[in-house]
């Protein structure tokens, strides 16, 4: 059984797309995830990306770690969620609200 999982191999992809209400406020969360994107370990490749204001998350494994493919996935979207708050209590200091929001 063993022999024919290492010849499987699985590709497993997901894109996240997340709109939001002006350019600035992507960019900021894009410049705060796109560091850990830069040393995703191969096999997985993690890249981020604007347009207009659209942050586009796009995550591709070649192997059959579906864990790891999911804890990925995870992980960017934590970090996109700290992005966010972050940018948020600094466009409005006072409101401590949304910055705890999840």
């Amino acid at each position: 059984m063993r022999r024919v999982e290492e010849r499987i191999k699985m590709l497993m992809q997901a894109v996240i797309k997340i709109t939001y209400p002006d350019k600035i406020f992507a960019k900021s969360v894009f410049n705060a995830i796109n560091p850990d994107n830069l040393t995703a370990p191969p096999p997985l490749k993690v890249k981020s990306y604007l347009e207009n204001n659209t942050l586009i998350n796009e995550i591709v494994l070649e192997n059959n770690k579906f864990e790891r493919f999911l804890s990925t996935v995870d992980d960017l979207l934590i970090s996109i969620i700290l992005a966010e708050n972050v940018t948020k209590k600094m466009i409005n200091p006072k409101d401590e609200s949304k910055a705890t929001e999840t």
